[in-house]
């Protein structure tokens, strides 16, 4: 087949479907509320994370023209105990002057039950109030976090549902410290967004909800069903993008596939239209996507598969419980399936 990419517009793909596009310059921060995650609660629901140095008393705007030896000198002041003045000036170095707007910020709550994810939205700012009465209980052998930034909290996942590197990750003593490893910071982008362009790849993740043992057929399936849809694209569109998956097999898990631009915006049509509740008569498309190698690429799928004996649904995929992308809901807003009359009739 070896069709060319010349009438199909990617850029207008991206823009359709809403594929979030994730800042290769944004950091990643552990910011604990509290000892133990002892204000997790009040973090979360008053939206804010801060860090607690409450004898450091200085203003926002004092705070904003000191470099590290001068919040070394202040600590050292104002706590003269402390054994490693030089980590407490990092910290709130880093709080103040690292930590910027669209940051993201993992807060672990107590005991590690459960972990959010939220970017941070605020500058720093001064604030020493608490309103959760659990909060103030706790205050006999903790200082309050006055020092603060809002913060927009996405995703709340309880722990047993994380990758374990990303669990080990959390184990770190410091209440404030920066992610740098790459591994763990595509498991958080992972576990924020089901599909993503970050570094010019491209991320789709198929979630797998069963808490039950995996029957290997079932993985199988999924995975030839994959393959098929991505080798027919590249082969359709004489793509050469190289394809990767990483696969996380706990009960529940990912399938993640890691690719192009291109291929994820194509074979996102196709997956979506696969996993419709559709008939074997709702072969007519109606297509709002103004590429206009679109409908030959999905007639030629159509063509490839000869029949859609599996539109009605795949046995796997109830086993899986598995959860498509909320992309494939984008790509039917734009893809109509349109009652096809004459088969219909036929039937009849």
């Amino acid at each position: 087949m070896n069709k060319k990419l010349n009438d199909i517009d990617i850029e207008e793909l991206k823009k359709i479907f809403n594929i979030t596009e994730i800042n290769n310059e944004r950091n990643y921060w552990l910011i604990r509320a509290g000892k133990k995650g002892a204000f997790f609660n009040e973090f979360y629901t008053r939206e804010f994370t801060g860090i607690a140095i409450s004898e450091l008393n200085n203003s926002i705007e004092e705070l904003n023209k000191m470099n590290m030896d001068d919040l070394k000198r202040e600590i050292i002041q104002k706590y003269p105990e402390e054994k490693q003045p030089g980590h407490l000036a990092g910290k709130i170095y880093n709080f103040i002057h690292e930590i910027k707007t669209g940051d993201i910020v993992i807060m672990p709550s107590s005991g590690r039950e459960k972990v959010a994810f939220g970017t941070i939205v605020s500058n720093p700012y001064i604030d020493s109030s608490l309103v959760l009465e659990e909060s103030i209980e706790k205050l006999d052998d903790q200082e309050i976090p006055n020092k603060r930034r809002k913060v927009k909290w996405l995703r709340i996942k309880k722990s047993e549902n994380l990758q374990a590197k990303l669990i080990l990750n959390l184990f770190s003593p410091h209440g404030l410290s920066a992610i740098t490893d790459k591994k763990i910071i595509e498991l958080i982008d992972l576990n924020l967004n089901d599909t993503f362009i970050k570094n010019n790849l491209t991320y789709m993740v198929f979630k797998i909800k069963t808490e039950d043992s995996i029957d290997i057929n079932d993985i199988s399936n999924l995975l030839e069903e994959i393959d098929d849809v991505i080798s027919f694209t590249k082969d359709y569109f004489n793509i050469n993008d190289k394809v990767h998956t990483k696969i996380n097999l706990n009960s529940p898990g990912d399938v993640v596939i890691i690719t192009s631009v291109s291929i994820l915006c194509l074979t996102a049509i196709i997956f979506a239209i696969i996993g419709g509740e559709f008939s074997v008569n709702f072969h007519n498309l109606n297509i709002n996507i103004k590429s206009k190698g679109i409908k030959p690429y999905i007639d030629a799928w159509f063509k490839h598969v000869k029949e859609m004996k599996n539109l009605d649904g795949n046995k796997y995929k109830n086993n899986l419980k598995l959860e498509e992308p909320q992309l494939f809901k984008e790509v039917q807003k734009e893809i109509l399936i349109i009652k096809d009359e004459k088969n219909t009739k036929t039937k009849k």
